[in-house]
């Protein structure tokens, strides 16, 4: 875990050093300050800050006060100071607070980056931001995450040809999830009708890149945009598996989530809840966004009659 740093004023940072400390049961201590981010120095909104069981979130300035019980009565010698649990989703470790608790803290908190090797769309600058999710879905039967397809050369109504992604250490896990498909209604608006109501659902065999055929569902998808979602699906559920192409070929223009990491439009979805608009620096890109890509193929025109 990442030891965050404990910033005095000035900015000089107190050392650890050996001392005697007493906790007596029934008593309290309280300790306040600021938790910033570290590369930014903004203030961090809604970071839980724990100690003994107590637990507050920081404001919108980023302060925090909290009053926490001590522990039970002993003696001991510790090369540590008082430790702060300060959590966060990018962000994880404790932070040491000086004996005398009464005394207002800043912690800076040092975002826990993820480098993700470009793969020839992902700019060198957009390619560090968060550490990725271990899990896509975390474990909840029915979430989905769905991704953002877009591409402003495309501007027709197009059909879904096939859907390619990288399983294993730089993608998804081998787990089978149901593929959904969403009509994209505008900027910031959640995902709306469902466009793949058949049940297409997708297991990985082996890592890789893998590529599943999408033609015999035809899929038609317009030109502003897309919505591709991966739905969990809990072991014991019926359903029915789509093998992936061996040696496929694209032919067609391939689309992908937006690239550029302000433009990440990720939502999740959570039964019961709905869906929940993920922040850039929340959520698990780059690792899936970047994982996922879709070819299409122009919409055939109908005949005309005479």
């Amino acid at each position: 875990m990442l030891l965050f740093s404990l910033l005095l004023a000035g900015c000089a940072v107190r050392s650890s050093q050996s001392t005697t400390q007493r906790f007596q049961k029934g008593r309290s201590a309280s300790v306040s300050g600021y938790v910033l981010d570290a590369a930014t120095c903004q203030p961090m909104a809604g970071v839980p800050v724990a100690k003994n069981g107590a637990q507050t979130r920081t404001a919108k300035d980023g302060f925090f006060r909290l009053k926490y019980p001590l522990a039970q009565y002993q003696l001991y010698m510790s090369k540590e100071l008082d430790e702060l649990g300060v959590y966060s989703l990018n962000y994880a470790g404790s932070a040491a607070i000086p004996a005398d608790t009464a005394q207002r803290v800043t912690l800076l908190l040092v975002r826990n980056t993820y480098r993700f090797p470009p793969h020839g769309h992902l700019r060198p600058a957009d390619s560090v931001h968060v550490s990725p999710c271990r899990s896509p879905w975390q474990s909840l039967p029915g979430s989905q995450r769905a991704f953002l397809i877009q591409d402003s050369s495309i501007h027709q109504p197009r059909k879904l040809r096939a859907l390619t992604f990288r399983v294993g250490k730089e993608g998804f896990g081998r787990e089978p999830f149901r593929v959904r498909i969403y009509q994209y209604n505008g900027p910031d608006k959640a995902p709306g009708e469902d466009l793949l109501t058949e049940n297409f659902v997708v297991s990985a065999g082996t890592e890789g890149t893998l590529t599943y055929d999408l033609t015999d569902y035809d899929v038609k998808v317009s030109g502003n945009g897309f919505f591709l979602a991966l739905e969990y699906v809990v072991s014991g559920d019926k359903f029915y598996l789509d093998y992936h192409m061996v040696g496929y070929v694209p032919t067609g223009p391939v689309l992908h989530p937006p690239y550029v990491f302000a433009n990440t439009r990720t939502w999740f979805y959570i039964i019961g809840k709905g869906w929940q608009r993920q922040p850039p620096a929340e959520n698990c890109w780059p690792l899936y966004e970047s994982a996922l890509s879709v070819e299409v193929e122009p919409v055939p025109k109908q005949p005309t009659g005479r």
